[in-house]
Protein backbone atom coordinates (compact mmCIF):
# COMPACT_ATOMS: atom_id res chain seq x y z
CA UNK A 1 0.00 0.00 0.00
CA UNK A 2 1.24 3.46 -0.84
CA UNK A 3 1.43 6.26 1.72
CA UNK A 4 -1.59 8.51 1.13
CA UNK A 5 0.62 11.55 1.60
CA UNK A 6 2.79 10.26 -1.26
CA UNK A 7 -0.28 9.70 -3.45
CA UNK A 8 -1.49 13.24 -2.76
CA UNK A 9 1.92 14.78 -3.51
CA UNK A 10 2.65 12.62 -6.60
CA UNK A 11 -0.82 11.99 -7.94
CA UNK A 12 0.02 12.24 -11.65
CA UNK A 13 2.96 9.86 -11.28
CA UNK A 14 0.89 7.29 -9.40
CA UNK A 15 -1.79 7.43 -12.09
CA UNK A 16 0.78 7.13 -14.90
CA UNK A 17 2.41 4.10 -13.29
CA UNK A 18 -0.96 2.43 -12.74
CA UNK A 19 -1.99 3.14 -16.33
CA UNK A 20 1.25 1.66 -17.66
CA UNK A 21 0.42 -1.49 -15.69
CA UNK A 22 -3.07 -1.69 -17.16
CA UNK A 23 -4.75 -0.81 -13.86
CA UNK A 24 -7.46 1.81 -13.38
CA UNK A 25 -7.34 3.62 -10.04
CA UNK A 26 -9.86 5.93 -8.34
CA UNK A 27 -7.60 8.56 -6.83
CA UNK A 28 -10.35 11.22 -6.87
CA UNK A 29 -12.55 9.05 -4.67
CA UNK A 30 -9.65 7.97 -2.49
CA UNK A 31 -8.38 11.47 -1.73
CA UNK A 32 -11.89 12.88 -1.26
CA UNK A 33 -12.61 10.09 1.20
CA UNK A 34 -9.34 10.81 3.00
CA UNK A 35 -10.40 14.47 3.34
CA UNK A 36 -13.78 13.40 4.69
CA UNK A 37 -12.11 11.11 7.22
CA UNK A 38 -9.89 13.94 8.38
CA UNK A 39 -12.95 16.16 8.88
CA UNK A 40 -14.82 13.38 10.67
CA UNK A 41 -11.84 12.76 12.94
CA UNK A 42 -12.04 16.39 14.06
CA UNK A 43 -15.74 16.05 14.85
CA UNK A 44 -15.08 12.85 16.79
CA UNK A 45 -12.24 14.35 18.82
CA UNK A 46 -14.35 17.39 19.73
CA UNK A 47 -17.30 15.21 20.73
CA UNK A 48 -15.06 13.02 22.89
CA UNK A 49 -13.52 16.07 24.53
CA UNK A 50 -16.97 17.53 25.25
CA UNK A 51 -18.14 14.23 26.74
CA UNK A 52 -15.04 13.96 28.93
CA UNK A 53 -15.43 17.53 30.15
CA UNK A 54 -19.08 16.92 31.01
CA UNK A 55 -18.17 13.73 32.84
CA UNK A 56 -15.52 15.51 34.95
CA UNK A 57 -18.00 18.27 35.78
CA UNK A 58 -20.39 15.76 37.35
CA UNK A 59 -18.36 15.59 40.57
CA UNK A 60 -19.23 19.11 41.65
CA UNK A 61 -22.96 18.99 40.89
CA UNK A 62 -25.95 18.42 43.15
CA UNK A 63 -28.07 15.30 42.62
CA UNK A 64 -30.80 17.16 40.70
CA UNK A 65 -28.21 18.71 38.41
CA UNK A 66 -26.53 15.34 37.99
CA UNK A 67 -29.72 13.79 36.64
CA UNK A 68 -29.90 16.45 33.93
CA UNK A 69 -26.18 16.01 33.23
CA UNK A 70 -26.60 12.24 32.86
CA UNK A 71 -29.11 12.78 30.07
CA UNK A 72 -26.69 15.16 28.38
CA UNK A 73 -23.85 12.66 28.82
CA UNK A 74 -25.94 9.88 27.26
CA UNK A 75 -26.67 12.07 24.24
CA UNK A 76 -22.99 12.90 23.90
CA UNK A 77 -22.10 9.20 24.27
CA UNK A 78 -24.58 8.29 21.53
CA UNK A 79 -23.03 10.94 19.28
CA UNK A 80 -19.51 9.58 19.91
CA UNK A 81 -20.67 6.01 19.18
CA UNK A 82 -22.30 7.03 15.90
CA UNK A 83 -19.24 9.03 14.83
CA UNK A 84 -16.97 6.07 15.64
CA UNK A 85 -19.15 3.73 13.59
CA UNK A 86 -19.21 6.12 10.65
CA UNK A 87 -15.46 6.63 10.92
CA UNK A 88 -14.83 2.86 10.90
CA UNK A 89 -17.05 2.45 7.81
CA UNK A 90 -15.25 5.19 5.89
CA UNK A 91 -11.84 3.97 7.03
CA UNK A 92 -12.64 0.49 5.71
CA UNK A 93 -13.71 1.97 2.38
CA UNK A 94 -10.51 4.03 2.26
CA UNK A 95 -8.45 0.88 2.84
CA UNK A 96 -10.26 -0.87 0.01
CA UNK A 97 -9.62 1.99 -2.42
CA UNK A 98 -5.98 2.40 -1.33
CA UNK A 99 -5.38 -1.35 -1.63
CA UNK A 100 -6.42 -1.23 -5.29
CA UNK A 101 -3.58 1.18 -6.12
CA UNK A 102 -0.50 -0.73 -7.35
CA UNK A 103 3.00 -0.05 -6.18
CA UNK A 104 5.03 2.65 -7.85
CA UNK A 105 8.13 1.63 -9.77
CA UNK A 106 11.70 2.72 -9.16
CA UNK A 107 13.12 5.52 -11.28
CA UNK A 108 15.10 3.17 -13.54
CA UNK A 109 12.04 1.15 -14.62
CA UNK A 110 10.60 2.15 -18.03
CA UNK A 111 6.91 3.13 -17.90
CA UNK A 112 5.75 0.84 -20.68
CA UNK A 113 2.74 -1.50 -20.79
CA UNK A 114 4.27 -3.87 -23.36
CA UNK A 115 6.28 -6.83 -21.96
CA UNK A 116 7.85 -7.28 -25.38
CA UNK A 117 9.89 -4.18 -24.57
CA UNK A 118 11.62 -5.85 -21.62
CA UNK A 119 15.33 -5.15 -22.01
CA UNK A 120 18.17 -7.68 -21.95
CA UNK A 121 20.90 -6.12 -19.82
CA UNK A 122 23.60 -8.75 -20.38
CA UNK A 123 24.23 -12.41 -21.09
CA UNK A 124 26.65 -14.58 -19.14
CA UNK A 125 28.19 -17.99 -19.70
CA UNK A 126 29.12 -19.93 -22.82
CA UNK A 127 26.34 -21.87 -24.52
CA UNK A 128 27.19 -25.57 -24.87
CA UNK A 129 27.92 -27.12 -28.26
CA UNK A 130 27.01 -30.64 -29.26
CA UNK A 131 28.14 -33.13 -31.89
CA UNK A 132 24.51 -34.11 -32.38
CA UNK A 133 21.21 -32.20 -32.70
CA UNK A 134 20.25 -31.22 -29.13
CA UNK A 135 16.96 -32.61 -27.84
CA UNK A 136 14.49 -31.00 -25.49
CA UNK A 137 14.39 -32.16 -21.87
CA UNK A 138 11.12 -34.06 -22.15
CA UNK A 139 12.40 -36.26 -24.97
CA UNK A 140 15.43 -37.16 -22.85
CA UNK A 141 13.53 -37.53 -19.57
CA UNK A 142 10.81 -39.73 -21.01
CA UNK A 143 13.39 -41.99 -22.64
CA UNK A 144 15.09 -42.36 -19.24
CA UNK A 145 11.70 -42.77 -17.46
CA UNK A 146 12.36 -39.74 -15.23
CA UNK A 147 9.23 -37.67 -15.89
CA UNK A 148 5.73 -39.07 -16.33
CA UNK A 149 3.03 -36.57 -17.23
CA UNK A 150 0.66 -39.06 -18.86
CA UNK A 151 0.02 -40.97 -15.63
CA UNK A 152 -0.07 -37.71 -13.66
CA UNK A 153 -2.86 -36.55 -15.97
CA UNK A 154 -4.89 -39.64 -15.04
CA UNK A 155 -4.40 -38.91 -11.34
CA UNK A 156 -4.53 -35.09 -11.18
CA UNK A 157 -5.32 -33.70 -14.63
CA UNK A 158 -3.19 -31.65 -16.98
CA UNK A 159 -0.13 -29.65 -15.94
CA UNK A 160 1.04 -32.14 -13.33
CA UNK A 161 3.91 -34.61 -13.45
CA UNK A 162 5.69 -37.36 -11.59
CA UNK A 163 9.45 -36.98 -11.03
CA UNK A 164 10.95 -40.45 -10.81
CA UNK A 165 14.29 -42.04 -10.05
CA UNK A 166 17.28 -39.81 -10.79
CA UNK A 167 15.02 -36.79 -11.40
CA UNK A 168 13.61 -37.02 -7.87
CA UNK A 169 17.09 -37.53 -6.46
CA UNK A 170 18.32 -34.49 -8.39
CA UNK A 171 15.55 -32.38 -6.86
CA UNK A 172 16.82 -33.04 -3.35
CA UNK A 173 20.43 -32.59 -4.46
CA UNK A 174 19.52 -29.16 -5.88
CA UNK A 175 17.72 -28.16 -2.68
CA UNK A 176 20.62 -29.25 -0.48
CA UNK A 177 23.17 -27.54 -2.72
CA UNK A 178 21.18 -24.28 -2.81
CA UNK A 179 20.58 -24.27 0.95
CA UNK A 180 24.29 -24.76 1.63
CA UNK A 181 25.12 -21.97 -0.83
CA UNK A 182 22.72 -19.38 0.63
CA UNK A 183 23.59 -20.31 4.22
CA UNK A 184 27.08 -18.98 3.48
CA UNK A 185 25.38 -15.70 2.47
CA UNK A 186 23.65 -15.40 5.85
CA UNK A 187 20.22 -16.78 4.97
CA UNK A 188 18.21 -18.77 7.51
CA UNK A 189 16.57 -21.92 6.16
CA UNK A 190 12.79 -22.03 6.63
CA UNK A 191 10.06 -24.50 5.70
CA UNK A 192 6.99 -22.22 5.77
CA UNK A 193 3.27 -23.05 5.69
CA UNK A 194 1.89 -23.55 2.19
CA UNK A 195 -1.56 -22.28 3.21
CA UNK A 196 -2.13 -18.71 4.40
CA UNK A 197 -5.17 -16.76 5.54
CA UNK A 198 -7.09 -14.50 3.15
CA UNK A 199 -5.93 -11.30 4.85
CA UNK A 200 -2.30 -12.44 4.67
CA UNK A 201 -2.16 -13.12 0.93
CA UNK A 202 -4.07 -9.87 0.43
CA UNK A 203 -1.51 -8.10 2.59
CA UNK A 204 1.35 -9.43 0.48
CA UNK A 205 -0.44 -7.89 -2.51
CA UNK A 206 -1.26 -10.79 -4.82
CA UNK A 207 -5.06 -10.72 -4.94
CA UNK A 208 -5.62 -7.37 -6.65
CA UNK A 209 -5.62 -6.81 -10.42
CA UNK A 210 -6.97 -10.27 -11.23
CA UNK A 211 -4.64 -12.06 -8.84
CA UNK A 212 -7.41 -14.27 -7.48
CA UNK A 213 -7.55 -16.07 -10.84
CA UNK A 214 -4.03 -17.39 -10.26
CA UNK A 215 -4.54 -18.61 -6.67
CA UNK A 216 -6.07 -21.77 -5.30
CA UNK A 217 -8.58 -20.87 -2.59
CA UNK A 218 -9.95 -23.21 0.08
CA UNK A 219 -13.31 -21.51 0.61
CA UNK A 220 -14.41 -23.58 3.59
CA UNK A 221 -11.24 -22.71 5.51
CA UNK A 222 -10.56 -19.15 4.34
CA UNK A 223 -7.09 -20.18 3.16
CA UNK A 224 -5.05 -19.76 -0.01
CA UNK A 225 -2.36 -22.13 -1.27
CA UNK A 226 0.85 -20.14 -1.74
CA UNK A 227 2.20 -19.49 -5.22
CA UNK A 228 5.65 -18.92 -3.73
CA UNK A 229 7.25 -19.21 -0.30
CA UNK A 230 7.34 -15.40 -0.45
CA UNK A 231 3.62 -15.39 0.35
CA UNK A 232 4.31 -16.96 3.74
CA UNK A 233 7.80 -15.56 4.39
CA UNK A 234 7.13 -11.85 3.91
CA UNK A 235 4.28 -11.93 6.50
CA UNK A 236 6.53 -13.72 9.02
CA UNK A 237 6.93 -10.41 10.90
CA UNK A 238 3.49 -8.89 10.27
CA UNK A 239 2.32 -6.54 13.03
CA UNK A 240 5.83 -6.46 14.50
CA UNK A 241 8.32 -3.70 15.15
CA UNK A 242 11.89 -4.83 14.49
CA UNK A 243 14.93 -3.21 16.07
CA UNK A 244 17.11 -1.59 13.41
CA UNK A 245 20.20 -3.39 14.66
CA UNK A 246 18.44 -6.73 14.03
CA UNK A 247 18.09 -5.97 10.33
CA UNK A 248 18.42 -7.20 7.70
CA UNK A 249 16.59 -10.47 8.21
CA UNK A 250 17.35 -12.93 5.42
CA UNK A 251 15.30 -16.09 4.89
CA UNK A 252 15.52 -19.00 2.44
CA UNK A 253 12.16 -20.74 2.28
CA UNK A 254 11.64 -24.09 0.59
CA UNK A 255 8.07 -24.98 -0.26
CA UNK A 256 5.76 -26.60 -2.74
CA UNK A 257 4.00 -23.85 -4.72
CA UNK A 258 0.61 -23.84 -6.43
CA UNK A 259 -0.55 -21.74 -9.38
CA UNK A 260 -3.54 -22.02 -11.65
CA UNK A 261 -1.61 -20.72 -14.67
CA UNK A 262 -4.90 -19.07 -15.60
CA UNK A 263 -3.34 -16.84 -18.26
CA UNK A 264 -1.28 -19.60 -19.85
CA UNK A 265 -3.90 -21.42 -21.89
CA UNK A 266 -2.18 -23.31 -24.69
CA UNK A 267 1.33 -22.30 -23.57
CA UNK A 268 3.97 -24.92 -22.71
CA UNK A 269 1.38 -27.58 -22.03
CA UNK A 270 3.89 -30.43 -22.46
CA UNK A 271 6.11 -31.55 -19.64
CA UNK A 272 6.87 -29.75 -16.36
CA UNK A 273 7.82 -26.26 -17.51
CA UNK A 274 4.48 -24.61 -16.67
CA UNK A 275 2.62 -26.64 -14.08
CA UNK A 276 0.12 -26.20 -11.26
CA UNK A 277 2.42 -27.61 -8.59
CA UNK A 278 6.17 -27.17 -8.26
CA UNK A 279 8.90 -26.87 -5.66
CA UNK A 280 11.05 -23.80 -5.18
CA UNK A 281 13.61 -22.25 -2.85
CA UNK A 282 12.70 -18.58 -2.38
CA UNK A 283 14.86 -15.88 -0.83
CA UNK A 284 13.28 -13.04 1.17
CA UNK A 285 15.01 -10.08 2.77
CA UNK A 286 13.54 -7.61 5.28
CA UNK A 287 15.78 -4.56 5.64
CA UNK A 288 16.06 -0.87 6.44
CA UNK A 289 15.01 1.39 3.54
CA UNK A 290 18.53 2.71 2.92
CA UNK A 291 19.82 -0.82 2.40
CA UNK A 292 17.24 -1.81 -0.23
CA UNK A 293 19.45 -1.30 -3.30
CA UNK A 294 22.33 -3.15 -1.67
CA UNK A 295 20.08 -6.10 -0.83
CA UNK A 296 18.64 -6.18 -4.36
CA UNK A 297 22.14 -6.49 -5.78
CA UNK A 298 23.01 -9.11 -3.18
CA UNK A 299 20.00 -11.24 -4.15
CA UNK A 300 20.74 -10.92 -7.85
CA UNK A 301 24.36 -11.87 -7.19
CA UNK A 302 23.26 -15.01 -5.35
CA UNK A 303 21.04 -16.05 -8.26
CA UNK A 304 23.91 -15.56 -10.68
CA UNK A 305 26.31 -17.36 -8.36
CA UNK A 306 24.05 -20.41 -8.23
CA UNK A 307 23.76 -20.55 -12.01
CA UNK A 308 27.50 -20.10 -12.49
CA UNK A 309 28.18 -22.88 -9.99
CA UNK A 310 25.87 -25.16 -11.97
CA UNK A 311 27.54 -24.15 -15.24
CA UNK A 312 24.34 -22.83 -16.82
CA UNK A 313 24.43 -19.90 -19.29
CA UNK A 314 21.90 -17.15 -18.56
CA UNK A 315 20.91 -13.57 -19.23
CA UNK A 316 19.54 -10.72 -17.10
CA UNK A 317 16.32 -9.03 -18.27
CA UNK A 318 14.87 -5.81 -16.84
CA UNK A 319 11.06 -5.79 -16.85
CA UNK A 320 9.05 -2.78 -17.94
CA UNK A 321 6.31 -1.55 -15.61
CA UNK A 322 3.58 -3.42 -17.48
CA UNK A 323 5.20 -6.77 -16.73
CA UNK A 324 5.93 -6.22 -13.03
CA UNK A 325 3.52 -7.82 -10.53
CA UNK A 326 1.12 -5.55 -8.62
CA UNK A 327 3.02 -5.25 -5.29
CA UNK A 328 6.52 -4.92 -6.74
CA UNK A 329 8.48 -1.82 -7.73
CA UNK A 330 11.30 -3.37 -9.74
CA UNK A 331 11.95 -6.83 -11.17
CA UNK A 332 14.81 -8.43 -13.03
CA UNK A 333 14.18 -11.82 -14.60
CA UNK A 334 17.04 -14.26 -14.97
CA UNK A 335 16.56 -16.45 -18.03
CA UNK A 336 18.56 -19.64 -18.51
CA UNK A 337 19.56 -20.98 -21.91
CA UNK A 338 17.70 -24.12 -23.01
CA UNK A 339 19.61 -25.55 -25.98
CA UNK A 340 17.07 -28.28 -26.73
CA UNK A 341 14.39 -25.61 -27.18
CA UNK A 342 16.75 -23.02 -28.64
CA UNK A 343 15.48 -20.26 -26.30
CA UNK A 344 16.16 -18.59 -22.97
CA UNK A 345 13.53 -19.42 -20.33
CA UNK A 346 12.80 -17.56 -17.10
CA UNK A 347 14.15 -19.56 -14.16
CA UNK A 348 14.63 -16.79 -11.59
CA UNK A 349 13.35 -13.34 -10.73
CA UNK A 350 14.66 -10.69 -8.33
CA UNK A 351 12.36 -7.98 -7.00
CA UNK A 352 11.91 -5.21 -4.47
CA UNK A 353 8.54 -4.11 -3.09
CA UNK A 354 10.06 -1.07 -1.30
CA UNK A 355 7.76 -0.49 1.73
CA UNK A 356 4.55 -1.45 -0.13
CA UNK A 357 4.09 -4.89 1.45
CA UNK A 358 5.36 -3.70 4.84
CA UNK A 359 2.65 -1.02 5.01
CA UNK A 360 -0.08 -3.55 4.21
CA UNK A 361 1.30 -6.05 6.73
CA UNK A 362 2.36 -3.46 9.34
CA UNK A 363 6.03 -4.45 9.54
CA UNK A 364 8.03 -1.59 11.03
CA UNK A 365 11.53 -0.85 12.25
CA UNK A 366 12.61 1.25 15.21
CA UNK A 367 15.92 3.07 15.50
CA UNK A 368 15.96 5.12 18.67
CA UNK A 369 13.00 7.48 18.41
CA UNK A 370 12.75 6.89 14.64
CA UNK A 371 10.07 4.52 13.39
CA UNK A 372 9.24 3.53 9.85
CA UNK A 373 8.30 0.73 7.51
CA UNK A 374 10.88 -1.81 6.40
CA UNK A 375 11.60 -2.72 2.79
CA UNK A 376 10.91 -6.25 1.57
CA UNK A 377 12.65 -8.01 -1.30
CA UNK A 378 12.34 -11.46 -2.82
CA UNK A 379 14.30 -13.56 -5.28
CA UNK A 380 14.29 -17.08 -6.61
CA UNK A 381 16.95 -19.31 -5.12
CA UNK A 382 16.14 -22.23 -7.39
CA UNK A 383 12.88 -23.14 -9.11
CA UNK A 384 13.57 -26.86 -8.96
CA UNK A 385 11.64 -28.05 -12.00
CA UNK A 386 12.98 -25.41 -14.36
CA UNK A 387 16.52 -25.85 -13.07
CA UNK A 388 16.20 -29.58 -13.67
CA UNK A 389 15.06 -28.84 -17.22
CA UNK A 390 18.07 -26.56 -17.77
CA UNK A 391 20.49 -29.20 -16.47
CA UNK A 392 19.08 -31.97 -18.65
CA UNK A 393 19.26 -29.83 -21.78
CA UNK A 394 22.63 -28.16 -21.19
CA UNK A 395 24.36 -31.34 -19.99
CA UNK A 396 22.77 -33.75 -22.43
CA UNK A 397 24.76 -36.56 -24.00
CA UNK A 398 23.83 -39.09 -26.64
CA UNK A 399 22.81 -41.55 -23.94
CA UNK A 400 21.35 -39.20 -21.34
CA UNK A 401 22.91 -36.27 -19.49
CA UNK A 402 25.82 -35.49 -17.18
CA UNK A 403 25.44 -34.20 -13.64
CA UNK A 404 27.04 -30.81 -12.82
CA UNK A 405 30.14 -31.21 -10.67
CA UNK A 406 28.69 -29.16 -7.82
CA UNK A 407 25.81 -31.60 -7.44
CA UNK A 408 27.81 -34.83 -7.50
CA UNK A 409 28.72 -34.77 -3.79
CA UNK A 410 24.99 -34.76 -3.01
CA UNK A 411 24.48 -37.82 -5.24
CA UNK A 412 27.24 -40.06 -3.87
CA UNK A 413 29.61 -38.93 -6.61
CA UNK A 414 27.33 -39.92 -9.50
CA UNK A 415 28.49 -38.33 -12.74
CA UNK A 416 25.70 -38.98 -15.20
CA UNK A 417 22.26 -40.38 -15.89
CA UNK A 418 21.96 -42.76 -18.84
CA UNK A 419 19.69 -45.49 -20.13
CA UNK A 420 22.38 -48.08 -19.44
Amino acid sequence: MLDLRYIRAHRDHVENVARSRGITVSLDKLLALNDKLSELRGHLERAQAERNAASHAMAGLEERQRQAQRASLKALGDTVTKLKQRYAELEQRQTELASAVPNIVTDDVPLDPNPEHNRVLRAEGAKPTFSFPPRDYLTIAEKLDLIDTARAAKVSGTRFGYLKGAAAELEFALVRFALDYVAEQGFIAVVPPVMVRDEVIRGVGYLEAGGTLERYHLDADGLYLVGSAEHALVPLHMNERLAADELPRRYAGFSTCFRREAGAAGKDTRGILRVHQFDKLELVTVCLPEHGDEEFNRLLGIEEGLLRALGLPYRIVQLVSGDIPFPLAKTYDVETWMPGQGVYRETHSCSTALDFQARRLNIRYQRGAERGFVHTLNATGLAIGRTLIAIIENYQTKKGFAIPKKLRPYLNGRKDVTAE
